[in-house]
């Protein structure tokens, strides 16, 4: 190699060294998976993307007294789903009503979750984690964003809950 070689390869290595990422930041941090962001009151609750068949208004819906966290029944193009709470289940204080439904497909239908605005949807990664002491059963996790936390639900847990219809 001449000394003008080198000399590039010293100014490689340096702008490197400078500019580039941490080699363990860059082979650490698998996906967690890619959640739906919806805010209920002052908390957004994220819902496994896998979960959500869509996003509807919530129009009106029958209420239906005695069931734990089961809302009432509301319809879709008519069909007929079960209004879960999925926010008294993990907070024990119910939801505010909010104008939207977020239709989430079960194993044995659909059932809808009464949110009050939706922010997108945001891909998590586990550096993006916040360290977990101790969470609800239905958690899987807390975002550590600049801007908000994101409380991300556990697919396989709120699918059982959302088959079990919030009862």
């Amino acid at each position: 190699m001449d000394e003008s070689d080198a000399a590039f390869q010293r100014v490689l290595a340096e702008r490197a060294r400078r500019y580039g990422a941490p080699v363990q930041a860059a082979t650490t941090g698998g996906e967690v998976g890619t959640f739906v962001g919806c805010r209920v009151g002052d908390t957004v609750l994220g819902f496994p993307v896998a979960l959500v068949a869509e996003i509807a208004p919530l129009q009106r819906f029958t209420p239906l007294a005695g069931l734990r966290f089961a809302r009432g029944l509301t319809h879709l193009r008519g069909d007929v789903m079960a209004l879960v709470d999925v926010f008294a289940a993990l907070t024990g204080q119910p939801a505010r009503q909010g104008p939207w439904m977020l239709v989430l497909e079960g194993r044995d239908g659909r059932t809808a979750v009464p949110v009050e605005e939706f922010l997108g949807a945001r891909l998590v990664r586990e550096p993006d984690l916040l360290p977990a002491e101790r969470a609800p059963e239905l958690m899987r996790g807390i975002t550590a964003a600049t801007q908000d936390l994101w409380l991300l639900l556990d697919t396989a847990t709120v699918k059982g809950f959302i088959d079990a219809r919030g009862v």
